[in-house]
């Protein structure tokens, strides 16, 4: 046990001893100049989204949206709900879309009916929705491509009787851009 013992302090006084002495720093590596200005790379910066402002109203029949149809990516949507009295219990709703999607392809009467099936030209996990008159904020951005190569850069908003099936008047297509100035509305049907 004296031994062991003796050999342990033995060990830690070679290594104090190891650990105070001076050891040289590494000098930095001398670089030889270049001609003319180096450019470091920026990184890219994420845009702040855009503030946007729409109004949605609903009675039994009539979905309206008022509201820009072209917006930059990201942005904000701030939609205001106001369905009738009658129809407090209805809901507004936003998706995204692939980008060859089309009102021709919304009014499809073979399409699933919302909340029992995700339609072929949505992305399920974008869908979102609110009840009853208020107001709401949604986030819209592009989607990159998908395995087939789609991209995702459109959003529908819309109304629903209730909770689930099928939309209930003419849902509005929004085209997202790339961030700055929207570019003008794409033609009906597009």
């Amino acid at each position: 046990m004296r031994r062991l013992a003796s050999i342990l302090m033995a060990a830690a006084l070679v290594a104090g001893c190891a650990s105070s002495a001076a050891t040289p720093s590494p000098q930095p590596a001398t670089v030889p100049p270049t001609a003319g200005p180096t450019t470091q790379p920026t990184p890219a910066l994420t845009p702040s989204p855009a503030a946007v402002q729409a109004r949605v109203t609903f009675d039994v029949t009539n979905c309206v949206y008022s509201g820009p149809t072209v917006v930059p990516s990201p942005a904000v949507l701030t939609i205001d709900y106001a369905p009738t009295p009658a129809q407090e219990g209805s809901m507004v709703f936003t998706f995204a879309l692939r980008s060859d999607a089309t009102q021709k392809d919304l009014a499809d009467p073979s399409l699933p009916a919302i909340g029992e099936g995700v339609p072929w030209f949505a992305l399920d996990f974008t869908f979102h929705g609110m009840e009853g008159s208020g107001t709401s904020s949604y986030t819209l951005q592009a989607w990159p491509a998908d395995a087939s190569g789609h991209v995702f850069d459109k959003y529908v908003v819309g109304c629903l009787p209730s909770g689930a099936g099928s939309p209930v008047g003419a849902q509005t297509i929004i085209q997202l851009v790339g961030s700055g100035t929207p570019s003008p509305a794409p033609s009906a049907g597009a």
